[in-house]
């Protein structure tokens, strides 16, 4: 570096002249900046895939997709799976299950890397005064009204608790401009710029069935888009609520977003500024989507997953409504990516990143209380397996950062629910359990009905909610039904052999986050909602992801490598094609006929 200091004035050259040596990487005069922390990050923006060895032809992969498929269409035909489709899912299973075990087919291969444990530092000045801050926005926010005091009160001890437990690499320009280093480099190799390429087209498609027609599908409100208006109306006048009580009682993230854009923007008050912003937050999901489906498999599992849930009639259909309903799903993506990554590769600021969208979520949409629990459920999963279990300790220490940090955002929240504890959960609870001396009905029986038809709403009929569903209609469409299905069972069957805490999590989360639904169990014509179940869509569209990356990889591996690479691009083509031309005459089509006619 010392040949090229006479360019520099002072010898030294300045951050101009290290972005021109990145942006200009062909010239010889290059300058690095030396890592000044003491231990590395060992992760890569992009992992390296580990390369598949040749395998035999199988005809029990192509019989147990082929199967799957018949058993979705018959379905689709027959109004329900019923017996003769259970019999064949049971079918196409074992023929999987058959085929994981003579090594046919596998789930993508993780690269398995070490972590160093680092020692946490924490910058106890602004912990203790966000903490403090904190109890100060608790003891003011009485009367569930906010004001300029203890928004502040709250804003700030949000803000500085973050930055206590935040765990700083060094210099914080030195750290961006070491990300920007490494990002440059990564872009010289055609294969990233290639999955760029793929991951841009696939998002723009997904952007195109979320804002397509978006006047014309669900062309007007009813009358819960007009009992939240007059709640938008009313933060603009001046009543700021915490929890706003009309229509049984609700969180106001929504409702101080829609605020917030007009304020700033001069949008109207209207039906098509609620859809905008719910479409908007569609549009946000994806990228998460991507990255848990690259976490959970490889960069080929994110890209479908993120392709699946763009395209699929559900999703669009709750982002196109107007109401709180995408924000369950929307919401529940980065925290569990956050969460499975952090975990995984012991980084503490990834599971902060979880406790603020987890905090974030609690504002959002109703059935998001289920998370909590189901970040419980996964930490003591993960203690309890046996690969992990002299971790307990620390398990404990970051189940208590998530919690901290969610606790800081919902305070407003919290301090509502001390005060009034009936209203907060009486819309949760009067589904659940009935107040009513004359209800007869047997609670258990109920529970298991709602279980077995909440189940099915992915895979045979969405239900009777005409505001987000279509009577007959699987809400992941045929495909990605029959695929999630297969998915599931290839990670059943991987638990079972490798016993990984992350497979059986992912399995456990699909009945747990649509408990909201399933545990209607006053109203059980209220299950299945595909409003209330949305959550689990992050889930099941990865798990149809993971079993259509693992065919398509196989396929691949029987042929020689040109001609395999043909062959699952026109197996890619036939699924994804398929499912895209289906879920645009369901959504658009279908649909708005079925909407309009009620």
């Amino acid at each position: 570096m010392s040949d090229n200091n006479e360019h520099y004035p002072l010898d030294e050259p300045s951050v101009l002249d290290y972005l021109k040596s990145k942006f200009f990487f062909w010239r010889k005069d290059k300058i690095d900046i030396p890592i000044v922390s003491e231990e590395k990050d060992n992760t890569s923006l992009i992992q390296e895939e580990v390369v598949e060895e040749k395998r035999k032809f199988s005809w029990r992969v192509i019989a147990s997709f082929a199967i799957a498929l018949f058993a979705e269409i018959l379905n689709l035909a027959t109004d329900g799976v019923g017996i003769t489709g259970t019999v064949l899912f049971g079918i196409s299973l074992a023929l999987l299950i058959w085929a994981f075990i003579n090594k046919e087919i596998t789930l993508p291969a993780q690269v398995e890397e070490k972590y160093l444990q680092k020692e946490i530092k924490l910058n106890w000045i602004p912990l203790i005064l966000g903490l403090m801050f904190a109890l100060a926005a608790f003891w003011t926010m009485g009367g569930n009204q906010f004001n300029l005091l203890n928004t502040i009160f709250w804003v700030s001890g949000v803000t500085l608790s973050i930055l206590g437990v935040w765990q700083f690499s060094g210099n914080p320009l030195e750290t961006l401009l070491e990300i920007f280093d490494k990002l440059i480099n990564q872009l010289k190799i055609r294969k990233n710029r290639n999955r760029i390429i793929q991951f841009v087209v696939i998002l723009s498609i997904g952007i195109f069935f979320r804002v397509w027609r978006l006047g014309e599908v669900i062309p007007e409100m009813i009358s819960l888009h007009a009992e939240n208006l007059l709640d938008v109306v009313d933060i603009i006048n001046g009543d700021e609520k915490i929890f706003f009580t009309r229509n049984l009682g609700r969180e106001g993230l929504q409702f101080y977003l829609i605020a917030i854009t007009h304020k700033l923007t001069g949008l109207g008050i209207d039906f098509a500024s609620m859809k905008l912003g719910t479409v908007l937050i569609g549009i946000l999901m994806l990228p998460y989507i991507y990255l848990l489906g690259k976490e959970v498999g490889n960069h080929r599992v994110g890209l479908v997953a993120m392709l699946l849930l763009g395209i699929a009639y559900w999703p669009n259909i709750l982002a196109r409504v107007g109401l709180r309903h995408i924000l369950y799903p929307a919401l529940v993506a980065p925290v569990i990516f956050h969460f499975l990554y952090g975990i995984k590769r012991r980084s503490w600021n990834h599971l902060i990143l979880a406790g603020v969208f987890l905090g974030i979520g609690l504002h959002g949409y109703t059935p998001f209380r289920i998370i909590p629990i189901a970040i419980v459920v996964g930490f003591i999963l993960l203690a309890s397996h046996k690969q992990n279990r002299e971790n307990r300790s620390t398990t404990l220490v970051w189940l208590s950062l998530i919690s901290l940090i969610s606790m800081l955002i919902f305070i407003p929240l919290l301090r509502f629910w001390v005060e009034n504890p009936q209203i907060f959960t009486y819309k949760a609870f009067s589904r659940l359990t009935s107040t009513d001396p004359d209800f007869s009905g047997s609670i258990l029986p109920t529970f298991f009905s709602n279980f077995s038809s909440g189940i099915g709403m992915l895979t045979e009929d969405g239900g009777l909610n005409w505001l987000v569903s279509l009577p007959g209609q699987p809400t992941m469409g045929f495909i990605s039904a029959a695929m999630y299905i297969l998915g599931m069972g290839l990670l059943a069957v991987r638990y079972v052999k490798e016993r990984k805490w992350e497979d059986i999590y992912l399995i456990l989360l699909v009945p747990l986050l649509m408990m909201p639904s399933i545990l209607s169990l006053v109203f059980p014509d209220e299950n299945p909602s595909p409003n209330r179940a949305g959550g689990v869509m992050v889930i099941t569209f990865v798990l149809a992801a993971l079993a259509i990356e693992a065919f398509l990889r196989m396929i691949k591996s029987w042929l020689s490598k040109t001609n395999g690479r043909r062959l699952m691009y026109l197996c890619a083509g036939f699924l994804m094609g398929t499912s895209l031309l289906v879920n645009y005459f369901v959504t658009f089509d279908q649909f708005p006929e079925y909407y309009n006619a009620r």
